[in-house]
Order: structure tokens, then C-alpha cells, then sequence
């Protein structure tokens, strides 16, 4: 073989491995995006399809304003913050913080706390 013509050999097999490369690349983000596409669909069907965990009445989530959002939020994260805190305490003094009747029940989410409201 002639210089030139192993030069052209290296350049089309390059070429070649490239557009294989590109071919399989390809086809991980096509299925990669039809899993995100199926996985965005069971998401809007739940959304769609959500229920109040408290009663099982239908419930809206995209009723609030965003102000009311920041609340939920910061609301929750308080309530986190006081069980930690609390955990905290109870480990040092021995017993656990439990006020009933100030505190609602950590283990059944209170409706307010997950940002839903009822649908009547």
C-alpha cells in the first residue's frame, strides 16, 4: 500500500468508528428519553389521580400561589427541624418531647402540610 492510500484507510476507518459511536450514543438517548417520557406519564397520571391521604377525597395540588407554596414549605421544614431538635433533647434527658396537643401527628401527614386542598 501506498502512503496515501493508508492515510485514507486510517481516515475512513476513523470515520467509520465515529458514525458507529454516534450510532449507539444515539440510541442509549433514545431510550433513555422514551424511559423519561413513560416515567413523566405516571407522574402526571398520579398528579392527576391524586387523593387527600387524611379523608381519600379528590385533592388539588396547583391551586395555591406560590407565596402560599413558600409557606407549605417553610412550614415543613420547621416541623422537621422541631422533631429533630426534639429527638436531640430526648436523647439527653431521656424521655421524649411529645406535646399532643400542640403538635398534630407526625405519622399521618396533615393535609396543609403536603400543599392539598380538598376538591368539593
Amino acid at each position: 500500500m501506498e502512503p496515501l492510500q493508508v492515510k485514507f484507510w486510517f481516515q475512513n476507518k476513523r470515520t467509520q468508528m465515529k458514525s458507529k459511536h454516534e450510532r449507539q450514543e444515539n440510541t442509549h438517548l433514545r431510550a433513555e428519553n422514551e424511559k423519561l417520557r413513560v416515567e413523566n406519564m405516571r407522574y402526571r397520571e398520579a398528579l392527576n389521580n391524586a387523593c387527600c391521604p387524611a379523608c381519600g377525597g379528590m385533592a388539588t395540588i396547583g391551586d395555591m400561589s406560590i407565596d402560599e407554596r413558600h409557606l407549605r414549605i417553610e412550614n415543613a421544614r420547621l416541623r422537621e427541624e422541631i422533631d429533630r431538635i426534639s429527638s436531640m433533647a430526648a436523647k439527653y434527658v431521656g424521655k421524649p418531647f411529645t406535646d399532643s396537643d400542640d403538635t398534630p401527628s407526625s405519622s399521618i401527614p396533615h393535609p396543609v402540610d403536603l400543599g392539598v386542598r380538598h376538591k368539593l
